[in-house]
């Protein structure tokens, strides 16, 4: 998933539109091709990897917004809106909600690129 949005944004700063597509389907299709060969098809959806990251984000960016939530708390509290070290905090919060944001996007790209990959193995099998 790094390396995938690394990708993006690379090209999106070479280019600066976001009118550019990529797109990494060869893991994949790598993997499904794989699970064909192996027979291994029908024990995918056991492996509950896209339910456990689900969670995991949940979790993740439950904790991002608690530690946003009482750093802006604390601010108002204090008076201190003009604190640099504290709004940086809370810019940092933001951009590592954003960033878990376009990680989860990317975990479902991958997840339905899966399946797609499976589907056209299977039928390409029968």
């Amino acid at each position: 998933l790094d390396s995938t949005l690394r990708g993006k944004g690379m090209l999106r700063k070479k280019i600066k539109t976001s009118e550019g597509f990529f797109s990494d389907d060869g893991f994949p299709l790598g993997n499904a091709f794989l699970f064909q060969a192996l027979g291994l098809t029908k024990k995918i959806d056991g492996l509950n990897w896209p339910q456990s990251f689900r969670k995991q984000f949940a979790h993740d960016k439950l904790g991002i917004l608690e530690r946003s939530l009482r750093k802006e708390g604390t601010q108002e509290l204090n008076g201190e809106k003009d604190n640099v070290d504290d709004n940086n905090e809370v810019t940092r919060l933001q951009l590592a909600a954003k960033q878990l944001e376009l990680k989860r996007q990317e975990m479902e790209l991958l997840q339905f690129s899966l399946h797609a990959a499976i589907i056209m193995f299977d039928d390409a099998a029968e």
